[in-house]
């Protein structure tokens, strides 16, 4: 990978710069140079031009987010030290997301995490005592969320003093991660009569099951004012599916957290950019940062379609491809030159429909 190529990107990042005319520069000369180490996606490419490369990248070929099941997207060559995210869906296929280093990952990760966690924007507010719903990436090297909240964390702990403990545990017997339920109940007993906010922090599944187990015991709690809970990662089929709506009003019903204080990110293993949740005029919103642009398309067509799918092109996506096509429904909304996106779920059979059809094109 060109360094010039990398050193513009990451500028683009760290400066948030927001110009429509810089951003296509930058984004069609990565995609170029991506093509140059990736063959899957220089194969993918041709099969749409042949002796012509587009200026807009709006026109470039967005990978299907299935190939990262079917294929090795790397645009480096592999080394020992390289990163690997693991996803699975439905398919039981995994999907596998390869990056050479973790540099501009983790860029992105501190700088949105500054923006959108209370504490950096309040430095008055007391410190909080966080309590930590998934592994450390020393146990789970291949969670892209696991790492996510690794550098959360160590963002935190550079700029004010938070405590964080892990509220599971490993039971080895089964190799899986539990909820320390009673040590769980006596910490919020202990932060409901001290007048001390708490955090939970971690997967959507692990904090639902939290809400579901204080349910079950018809136990209901009043946190102190900024206490809060920060989730990410949707339900897995690990426990009931359900609404945002739902997931909200639970906080408010178990713990006495109102959706101000309920901060969530939507993300893909697949991209190396996030996005978080804002409420404007009432409704909440997840915020497109100004290094990704989103569209919702017809897949066949590449065209503008308000029934179609989302369409990612995120700068911070050096190491696989910068150009995905997901199988999400989105909602998109501008604002002042920004994008908002909401999350309306995936499509229905997302992962049979065209996923053979593509992964043809792609190699014949």
């Amino acid at each position: 990978m060109d360094k010039s190529v990398l050193t513009r990107v990451e500028n683009f990042i760290k400066y948030s710069n927001s110009s429509e005319v810089t951003f296509n520069e930058v984004f069609c000369d990565l995609y170029a140079e991506q093509m140059m180490h990736n063959p899957v996606m220089k194969k993918y490419f041709d099969s749409f031009f042949a002796g012509f490369y587009p200026v807009d990248y709006r026109h470039l070929p967005l990978i299907p987010v299935q190939f990262f099941k079917e294929f090795e997207m790397r645009s480096y060559e592999a080394h020992d030290q390289e990163r690997c995210w693991h996803s699975s869906g439905t398919s039981g296929k995994i999907s596998k997301t390869f990056l050479s280093d973790t540099k501009i990952y983790d860029l992105v990760i501190e700088k949105l995490w500054k923006a959108r966690v209370p504490q950096f924007s309040n430095p008055n507010r007391k410190p909080l005592q966080t309590y930590r719903f998934i592994p450390t990436s020393d146990q789970w090297q291949n969670s892209s969320l696991a790492h996510f909240f690794d550098v959360g964390q160590k963002t935190e702990s550079l700029d004010f003093t938070n405590a964080w403990c892990n509220a599971i545990r490993l039971n080895e017997q089964k190799d899986r991660f539990v909820v320390e339920y009673d040590s769980l109940l006596e910490f919020i007993e202990f932060h409901e009569d001290q007048d001390v906010p708490m955090r939970l922090v971690g997967t959507s599944y692990a904090i639902a099951s939290v809400f579901d187990k204080l349910e079950e015991l018809n136990a209901r709690f009043q946190l102190p004012e900024g206490s809060s809970v920060l989730d990410t990662g949707g339900y897995k089929g690990i426990v009931r599916d359900r609404s945002r709506g739902e997931f909200l009003d639970q906080a408010y019903h178990t713990l006495g957290i109102d959706l101000r204080h309920c901060v969530n990110e939507y993300g893909m293993s697949e991209l190396s950019s996030h996005f978080w949740n804002f409420y404007l005029d009432g409704s909440e919103w997840w915020y497109v940062p100004p290094w990704v642009r989103v569209r919702i398309i017809d897949p066949l067509t590449n065209e503008d379609s308000p029934d179609g799918v989302a369409a990612f092109y995120d700068l911070a996506n050096v190491w696989s491809c910068c150009a995905i096509l997901s199988q999400d429904r989105i909602e998109l909304m501008k604002r002042d030159n920004r994008q908002y996106i909401r999350p309306l779920g995936r499509v229905r059979d997302a992962e049979v429909k065209g996923c053979s059809i593509t992964a043809e094109r792609a190699m014949r």
